[in-house]
């Protein structure tokens, strides 16, 4: 079983001064890791921790892969994952084929 990552990240901005959108699309391995706390007054008056938050891309697949793998199947990353975008292969095989070309002329 192969498997390929592709990750979105979608922006968009409103305000009186401008309008924008921004959308970023990554194919491959992708780790992220964001924490963050709120401190504040409570409802009963007090100040402190409102809430907290850790994420971690590896929380989710971690277990996922972890059901996967012992349920019998074999996990192979795509070549995108293992090797990088489908840009890169495209510009390397172009630069080899180019190569090839002049030498041969």
């Amino acid at each position: 079983m192969t498997y390929s990552e592709k990750s979105t990240d979608i922006e968009t901005e409103i305000s009186n001064e401008r309008v924008g959108f921004k959308k970023q699309v990554q194919w491959g391995n992708r780790k992220e890791f964001s924490f963050g706390k709120s401190w504040g007054i409570k409802t009963d008056g007090t100040i402190g921790e409102q809430y907290s938050y850790k994420f971690s891309t590896s929380d989710i697949k971690n277990p996922v892969f972890g059901v996967i793998n012992n349920s019998g199947w074999i996990l192979k990353k795509s070549l995108v994952d293992k090797y990088g975008s489908p840009w890169r292969w495209l510009i390397f095989i172009a630069i080899v084929l180019l190569g090839a070309a002049c030498y041969l002329n």
